[in-house]
């Protein structure tokens, strides 16, 4: 087949490849979790499907990815994914390498979710679940994995923090247990305890701790991470104060999808999620507005909570803006 992308993914992925030691089995299961990881850095989810707000879109969406799935030559190129076309990508990409594995779907409490992930099938007979996907946000900000060792059944193998630290090292995953992202957002929060709410994000923003390094890093996966960041650090009422939401606008190469964090403390403020720099950067009610006149969309469209707070400040933002205008005109 001409321009065979997974060829080409497979000879790179073999290059750099590191030399596994261990029992035939133990090899096996650090060359999946090396694929792993090495997949992750190298997709990002799709954000049409992760904010849409009607479910017939994402139904639409599934369906073409479903198509789209069977050809994985397509999808080794495409940068933007979903857990159907990243699951089908992965179990070719296993077989390139002599290990076998399925595709199948992970039943959510919600039922009209559709996810799909990944079994692995050991040559002693064990298996492996795992949800690449949904590790994405992880792989990407380099946090402990959570996905790679899922009990789905009686037969599913499962690692401890331990073990999954000592072959992510071999891997070259990290270099260390000290140089996951976990450790560093630990310091981060004994940094900001004593601070309130409105002091804590703006440290957050500002700490290279919580930014630095993420270069792989997609709007879906920098939403998901920093949802984290915030479920970890803040509880109660603080918490209750902090909301993320998504923000979109209409461009002629398609939609541009981002997020935006809305803190309502003593001084409510509004901190934009920067893809260029990975972090988030505080931005005036004066300046909002102004993105809003240019097409940006900001959450959802029937609003509630700190979306409607938000809303009802940039209006009375904007009727000062026109009070204004109406006061130097009038001179």
């Amino acid at each position: 087949m001409e321009n065979n992308e997974l060829k080409k993914l497979v000879e790179e992925l073999k290059i750099n490849m590191p030399e596994f030691t261990g029992t035939n089995e133990e090899k096996e299961i650090k060359t999946a979790l090396y694929l792993y990881v090495e997949l992750a850095k190298r997709k990002n989810f799709e954000p049409k499907h992760y904010w849409a707000e009607k479910e017939g879109i994402k139904r639409v969406i599934e369906l073409h990815e479903q198509r789209d799935s069977q050809n994985v030559n397509d999808i080794a190129k495409r940068r933007k994914i979903t857990c159907i076309t990243i699951s089908h990508l992965y179990k070719a990409l296993l077989k390139e390498f002599g290990i076998r594995a399925c595709v199948e779907q992970d039943i959510q409490e919600d039922r009209n979710i559709l996810h799909m992930r990944n079994t692995i099938f050991l040559k002693n007979n064990e298996e492996i679940t795992v949800d690449l996907q949904d590790d994405m946000y992880r792989i990407q900000t380099r946090r402990q994995l959570k996905k790679f060792g899922i009990q789905a059944t009686s037969r599913s193998k499962e690692f401890s923090e331990e073990e999954l630290t000592k072959m992510l090292i071999e891997v070259r995953y990290i270099n260390s247990k000290e140089d996951y992202r976990d450790a560093k957002l630990d310091s981060v929060k004994r940094d900001i305890q004593g601070m309130d709410v409105d002091t804590s994000i703006k440290f957050i923003s500002s700490d290279e701790r919580v930014y630095g390094g993420l270069e792989n890093l997609g709007e879906v996966e920098a939403d998901r991470y920093y949802k984290g960041i915030v479920a970890t650090m803040f509880s109660g009422k603080d918490r209750g104060k902090i909301t993320q939401m998504k923000c979109y606008k209409k461009t002629e190469n398609g939609d541009k999808y981002s997020f935006l964090l809305f803190v309502n403390g003593k001084k409510p403020s509004v901190y934009l999620y920067s893809p260029k720099s990975k972090r988030i950067v505080e931005c005036s009610l004066e300046t909002l507005t102004e993105l809003e006149d240019e097409g940006l969309q900001i959450g959802k469209k029937q609003k509630r909570g700190n979306e409607k707070m938000l809303d009802k400040l940039l209006k009375k933002e904007r009727n000062k803006k026109e009070r204004n205008n109406i006061g130097d005109e009038a001179r």
